[in-house]
């Protein structure tokens, strides 16, 4: 006869969400997942485990949630099915059957480092460009969509929108966002406000300690710079000195400081109409061979492109 300690299976329910693919894991680090499940009403449970695999009712590992009702699961691979269930044990360290199953797919794409260009002309003010920071993690959601919604302005501005992850030839992050800057005529940059709506292209950025995760082996590349409220557009020719710093090869108007470990970059170059010297920043894009990114120019903010 089944004892009721057996019994304990019926009240164990659990639910799953994911958490990954954003640039706060390092590459070749595994997708998380957090289980949540409803706690046993009997007082002799001590604690739980929660078993899992890739098939179904065949478990290869277990994670002792202790007293908890939820635990992390962490290094899953990408694009993988999970099968998990969870059991109840005493202070025996006697177990209870495992509980109902549920199986989840991984996302497809691997965590990494994630770059992201902003690529649409804005309707009302053509060449704006500008900077937020994003968060660094997100929950991905059905069809490894995620519903980005980055206040900004102090609460008086936004960035939203759905992007998607996907593993394609030339991208990993697509999909429409929305940006809106209130006017503000205190603001150095975009005082009259901005109102976007572009379309987003992003990369998977793997690191390396040398150019190559640049240009490949190259060491010379183009710096084209235009847009905002730059009087010319105008282009500069550039040599990589080192892994990380670049300069102008023909006179001392363009310096760029570059992170192999994230493929952000940021530097200065100075206009050849006005003589001004602006700064810019932006991220590489390995899969298109690029970067991107702005130039701060007063009033409005341009555009600039890294290109071999």
């Amino acid at each position: 006869m089944e004892q009721p300690w057996n019994r304990l299976r019926f009240a164990l329910c659990f639910c799953a969400w994911l958490v990954g693919g954003g640039s706060s894991v390092l590459a070749g680090a595994g997708i998380s997942l957090s289980l949540v499940w409803s706690a046993s009403s009997d007082p002799s449970v001590a604690g739980y485990r929660v078993h899992y695999g890739e098939g179904s009712r065949q478990y290869t590992r277990k994670l002792d949630a202790r007293n908890s009702a939820s635990v992390e699961v962490p290094n899953l691979t990408p694009g993988t099915t999970y099968y998990f269930a969870v059991t109840a044990y005493n202070g025996h360290d006697v177990e209870s059957h495992p509980s109902n199953e549920i199986s989840v797919t991984t996302p497809g794409v691997a965590p990494g480092l994630y770059s992201g260009l902003f690529s649409a002309a804005d309707a009302l003010n053509p060449g704006q460009a500008g900077s937020l920071r994003l968060p660094l993690s997100a929950a991905l959601g059905a069809g490894n969509s995620w519903p980005l919604f980055v206040p900004s302005s102090a609460g008086q501005g936004l960035l939203a929108g759905w992007l998607s992850f996907k593993t394609e030839t030339n991208s990993d992050i697509g999909g429409t966002i929305t940006w809106i800057k209130p006017p503000d005529p205190k603001s150095a940059y975009e005082s009259g406000g901005v109102t976007n709506v572009s379309e987003v292209l992003g990369s998977a950025y793997v690191a390396g300690p040398h150019r190559a995760v640049l240009f490949g082996e190259r060491p010379n590349f183009e710096a084209l710079f235009g847009g905002g409220d730059l009087a010319n557009d105008f282009a500069k020719s550039c040599v990589m000195r080192s892994a990380s710093q670049a300069v102008g090869s023909s006179a001392n108007d363009f310096a760029m400081n570059f992170s192999t470990a994230t493929g952000m970059f940021r530097g200065k170059v100075a206009d050849p109409t006005s003589g001004l010297d602006y700064a810019f920043a932006g991220a590489v894009l390995q899969k298109l061979n690029f970067g991107s990114g702005f130039v701060l120019v007063p009033g409005h903010s341009g555009r600039m492109v890294l290109t071999p």
